[in-house]
Order: C-alpha cells, then sequence, then structure tokens
C-alpha cells in the first residue's frame, strides 16, 4: 500500500493513474473533474481511495477548459462567471421554492386553527363567515405565491432583459422599459494575443486589442400618463416613491451586482410642473439631483429618478 501511495504521487496523467491503478489490483476507477481550474498553470492528481479498492480521482489535464485546452484564460474567466450566473438563479429558484413551501406550511397551520375554531362556534352562519374570512385569505396571498418570478429566472440562463421587464411587469401596473447605455470597449491581456510564428492552441489565439461590450447601466423607465399623480411623485409625498424604490431594489436583486440600475419616472403632456427651478421655495426642484424638465413645441417632459 505504502508503495502504490509513492508511485500515484508522481503521476501527473489520468491515463497513467489508471493503468498503475490496474496494475495494483483497482476494481474500479471513477473520475471528477472540475469544469474551471482556479489557478490554470496547476495541473495535478489528486484520488480518495474508498472501500473494496474504489479509486476515485480529481484530474486537471488537457481538456477544453483545463489549462492545456484549446481557449485562452481571459475566455475561461468568462465562461466561467457565465457558468457560476446559471448556478446562482438555480438556487435562487430553490429559494423561492423553499420559500413557498414556509408559507403553504403556515397556512396549514392556520387551518387547523380554523378547524378548532369552526368546531367553537355556536352557528351555522358563524362558521360559513370564518370559512370565508380564511380562504379570502387565501385567494389575496394567491399572486404572492406564484411561481412566475421563479421560472422567468430559471430559463433565462444569462441575465435577460427582456425577462427583467416581464417579472417588473408582473409586480408592477405601470408601462415600464429597461435600456442599456453605450458601449465599452473591454481590452484584451497582452499574453492572450496573437504573436507572429508563436501562436499556440489556447495561447494567443486571439487577434486584436480590444472588443466592445454592452455596458454595465441599465435605465428602467416607468412612464406616467397622470399629471396629478406626477406632481405628487415631484413632491415626493406619494406612495409611488416607495414603488420607485421596489422597482430599483427588485433590479438590483435580478442583475450582476456590478450593474448598476437607474429607475427613472417619466411624464410627457401637456401638462407643466407645479414645481420652479428657484431656491426660494421649499418645494424647488434642484435640476441634475433627481428631477429634470424639458419642453419643446407646448409638450413637456418631466423626470424624477428614484434614489
Amino acid at each position: 500500500m505504502q508503495l502504490s501511495k509513492r508511485v500515484f504521487n508522481r503521476v501527473s496523467s489520468a491515463l497513467h493513474f489508471t493503468r498503475l491503478a490496474r496494475l495494483f489490483g483497482a476494481k474500479k476507477v471513477s473520475f471528477k473533474q472540475e469544469l474551471f481550474s482556479d489557478n490554470y498553470t496547476n495541473r495535478h492528481i489528486k484520488y480518495d481511495e474508498l472501500a473494496d479498492k474504489h479509486y476515485v480521482v480529481s484530474a486537471h489535464e488537457a481538456t477544453l477548459f483545463g489549462p492545456q485546452g484549446g481557449l485562452p484564460n481571459f475566455i475561461l474567466d468568462w465562461l466561467k462567471e457565465a457558468y457560476l450566473k446559471s448556478n446562482r438563479a438555480y438556487l435562487r429558484f430553490l429559494a423561492i421554492f423553499d420559500n413557498t413551501f414556509v408559507h403553504q406550511a403556515l397556512q396549514l397551520k392556520s387551518y387547523s386553527s380554523l378547524v378548532f375554531r369552526a368546531e367553537k362556534t355556536q352557528s351555522a352562519y358563524e362558521t360559513l363567515t370564518l370559512k370565508r374570512s380564511y380562504f379570502y385569505s387565501l385567494t389575496a396571498q394567491y399572486e404572492a405565491l406564484s411561481m412566475l418570478p421563479a421560472t422567468l429566472v430559471v430559463r433565462s440562463e444569462h441575465y435577460s432583459l427582456n425577462n427583467l421587464v416581464l417579472l417588473l411587469k408582473h409586480y408592477f401596473p405601470n408601462d415600464i422599459s429597461v435600456s442599456l447605455t453605450e458601449l465599452e470597449e473591454k481590452v484584451i491581456p497582452a499574453q492572450a494575443r496573437s504573436q507572429i510564428g508563436r501562436c499556440q492552441l489556447g495561447q494567443g489565439a486571439v487577434l486584436g486589442r480590444k472588443f466592445p461590450q454592452l455596458g454595465r447601466k441599465i435605465i428602467v423607465k416607468v412612464k406616467f400618463e397622470s399629471a396629478s399623480c406626477f406632481a405628487k411623485l415631484e413632491r415626493q409625498d406619494s406612495e409611488l416613491v416607495g414603488r420607485l424604490q421596489a422597482i430599483k431594489s427588485l433590479c438590483n436583486y435580478y442583475v450582476n451586482h456590478e450593474v448598476v440600475v437607474d429607475v427613472e419616472a417619466e411624464y410627457t403632456g401637456s401638462q407643466a410642473s407645479c414645481l420652479k427651478l428657484t431656491k426660494q421655495q421649499p418645494e424647488a426642484i434642484v435640476l441634475g439631483v433627481n428631477s429634470n424638465l424639458t419642453t419643446r413645441s407646448g409638450v413637456f417632459k418631466r423626470i424624477v429618478r428614484a434614489r
């Protein structure tokens, strides 16, 4: 056994490890391999010996995603990020399911309490009233227990803006649209660029110095048709202020932590704002801080940004 351990520690190939394991009487050899390695230059063979001469081998070798594979390191980093995002969406899906089961368990307990109280009622009318109040509470909570948000998150695979719009429209009755900022330029690392006469597979097999990519900022616009409701929103004395903050919180939960989310309430119509751009009134709007006003040919455009 000590001889086999010393021999296995010197092996750096899964094929050689399998041959040596068969030579030392192994009955079964299983393999497990991570898609991505934190250190691309680390190449090793690790194994666990289970009962009945069963070896479980963990190897980092020359695969498509390995250190000697056919993909440059910076592409592996992007693939790793996308892989983790899909796993995170799956965990969120399980969390929503778990939350639903907790709510259902609470409803079962309250139903048991309802049965006990119904047995203590003095008349059929009291029993019917008690049951109606219970089933009304179930109907009121049905929308909160809907699995539509979980379905949208899981089917996206990555963060889809179309699914984000559907998710927002599921919770909020307003007309909502999502847009991206201008393109950003990403620089390709020097060690990943192609070199004349040195273009090996997996290292330096990329042309160019930089490439365009979508920016890391999205703008969520919430449109209002009522000038009176929007005027209350401008004065920050409406419940719609909390709605804008809720929209921003939901967007921050949905997108990646590196993405900046701006939520803007917009009104376009013939009604001008009742607020004036002056420092002498306490209800004045500070231009460029949380609101702005524009007008053209009698059509006013008013915007309030969520804080």
